[in-house]
């Protein structure tokens, strides 16, 4: 990622604005992340929980709890796989997505600090002049 320069007088407070909000977005782009990862994982935890070996005495509505059968879990496990990848490929497209905008706007912000700095005194605009009186 290109880094901005250091003339940061010459910049907007519209590209300031820019990529602080690109900044938060990429924070809570980071923690849906997360959160829709965990809540994956959990569900996974869950259906893992059906497939293991049951008690005796533990029971789903009067009868003995059902169990996985190989085949169930692997396609159960397939189908969890697949889900994830799809979540980790959303958001990678997503950050992905989110770096080619800052870059465009550190573009723009180094663009513009790099424009010739016009004079800061004033100066007298010189008006052309007759040659005198002409007779």
């Amino acid at each position: 990622m290109r880094k901005p320069s250091n003339d940061f007088a010459r910049v907007s407070d519209a590209q300031r604005a820019a990529l602080e909000g690109l900044r938060t977005y990429a924070e809570r782009l980071a923690e849906k992340r997360e959160a829709a990862l965990l809540n994956h994982d959990l569900a996974w935890e869950a259906e893992k929980r059906r497939f293991q070996p049951k008690l005796q005495n533990e029971f789903h509505l009067g009868r003995i709890t059902p169990r996985l059968t190989q085949r169930e879990y692997r396609k159960l496990r397939a189908e969890f796989a697949e889900r994830r990848r799809t979540i980790e490929d959303r958001y990678t497209t997503k950050k992905k997505e989110l770096e080619r905008v800052k870059d465009l706007v550190l573009d723009r912000f180094n663009e513009r600090a790099n424009q010739p700095v016009k004079s800061k005194t004033p100066q007298r605009s010189v008006r052309v002049r007759d040659g005198g009186r002409e007779r």
